[in-house]
C-alpha cells in the first residue's frame, strides 16, 4: 500500500522536474561563490 501512494507523488514529471531545478540551483551556489572568489 505504502509503494502505490508514495509512487504517483515521485513519478510526477511536474515535481521531479521542480525537484531537479531546485538541486541544481543548490549545487550551482558553491561553484558560482568559489568563481566570484578567484
Amino acid at each position: 500500500m505504502e509503494h502505490t501512494a508514495f509512487s504517483p507523488v515521485r513519478l510526477t514529471p511536474g515535481s521531479s522536474a521542480l525537484n531537479h531545478g531546485i538541486h541544481l540551483l543548490i549545487f550551482s551556489f558553491p561553484f558560482a561563490d568559489l568563481l566570484a572568489r578567484i
